[in-house]
């Protein structure tokens, strides 16, 4: 059972495309090609094998992107793909990482994040997250996925935090729900503003 609100939080955990880095609409980045209802892309896109494969670190570039294209039926070219791909992360949210900074001098932070290998580099001087995140759990590294249970089992028992202790901030509703089945807090917001609502709904702020 999650815990009540009145408890203390201990640690949050940062989800990053949408909470921390803007994100494009994907979905126009793909040439217009009729999709009209963006969330269940999304939800496509989360649990499609290929992109599952390449974001727990189980192939390259080229294998995931001949497999995107054919597992969401794209009518696009692998040069295309990897475009507009490229073009999907904006930039850091202007003021979240001030934000994180405010967190962590009340509560461990972290990040908890499906990633891969090109958008995480590309980001990294951006982010700066050693610098930022007390612990990084990226699904490119550790193997582990959102919504998977085992992800947010790992990363309590490697934070040696009870699940309702802690804070879990993504702008994905599958992820938020896995995240309170798993026992933890969690909440759906997108930038700063939402991130520090939140922060201050559950009294780290």
């Amino acid at each position: 059972m999650t815990a009540s609100i009145n408890d203390a939080v201990e640690v949050v955990l940062f989800d990053i495309g949408g909470v921390v880095v803007e994100v494009n609409d994907f979905t126009k980045l793909l040439n217009g090609l009729g999709i009209t209802d963006v969330q269940t892309f999304h939800d496509r896109w989360l649990m499609c094998p290929a992109v599952r494969r390449f974001e727990s670190g189980e192939s390259d570039v080229d294998t995931f992107v001949a497999s995107a294209i054919e597992d969401l039926e794209l009518d696009m070219t692998p040069d295309a793909f990897l475009d507009a791909f490229h073009q999907w992360p904006k930039g850091v949210f202007p003021g979240i990482k001030d934000l994180i900074r405010e967190t962590a001098e009340r509560v461990t932070v972290g990040c908890l994040s499906n990633t891969n290998t090109l958008h995480w580099t590309a980001f990294v001087p951006q982010i700066e997250p050693d610098d930022l995140f007390h612990h990084q759990f990226l699904s490119f590294e550790i193997g582990m996925m959102k919504p998977d249970m085992e992800i947010y089992d790992h990363a309590a028992d490697t934070l040696g935090t009870a699940p309702g202790a802690i804070l879990f901030l993504d702008d994905n509703g599958l992820n938020v729900d896995a995240a309170r089945r798993a026992g933890y807090r969690a909440e759906i917001v997108q930038g700063v503003d939402a991130a520090r609502a939140a922060l201050e709904h559950h009294r780290v702020l």
